[in-house]
């Protein structure tokens, strides 16, 4: 790899069916090939307290707690999407993920699941990758993929990291 940070962000509400433990057991997979590799995980908590510090507890068991960043709220998701170099949304039960839409309106690459209606959105391969639901080895290699691949637009490491920073 070329030493260049690479991001991952979901944005999703913390709450068991967004599945962010298949993210995290996909993100103990993706770091052993991608070492330089950060994941952004902005949601915020409305009823599920317990289930947030759950996820606290899962990026410090797995030692991912130097590469995961929580943040809560940002002014403008732009931002977030334009510092991305894929999002990925693998909830269990989905309707439709607008921040999906949202990233590939921007031309960042996706990860989704095949649950719900947002698979029908992505162009496999082409506007980002469709996997098997609970399936953190199909994730990994898909998020791989996507940060590798030459698929969206391609990042400016100047701009992500001011972008970075600000949030």
């Amino acid at each position: 790899m070329s030493g260049v940070l690479k991001v991952v962000v979901t944005i999703a509400r913390f709450a068991p069916n967004k599945r962010h433990d298949l993210l995290l057991a996909a993100m103990s997979i993706v770091r052993e090939t991608v070492p330089e590799v950060e994941l952004v995980l902005k949601g915020e908590v409305f009823y599920e307290t317990s289930y947030v510090e759950a996820v606290r507890d899962d990026i410090n068991k797995r030692g991912l707690s130097d590469i995961v960043k929580i943040i809560p709220f940002v002014d403008d998701i732009r931002d977030l999407h334009a510092a991305a170099d894929v999002v990925v949304l693998c909830s269990d039960r989905e309707g439709l993920g607008r921040c999906v839409v949202e990233a590939m309106a921007m031309g960042t690459p996706v990860v989704v699941t095949d649950s719900g209606g947002t698979h029908e959105v992505v162009n496999h391969r082409k506007t980002g990758f469709v996997v098997r639901g609970g399936d953190a080895r199909d994730l990994a290699t898909r998020i791989v993929e996507a940060l590798t691949a030459r698929i969206g637009v391609v990042r400016s490491p100047e701009r992500r990291g001011t972008l970075l920073r600000s949030i």
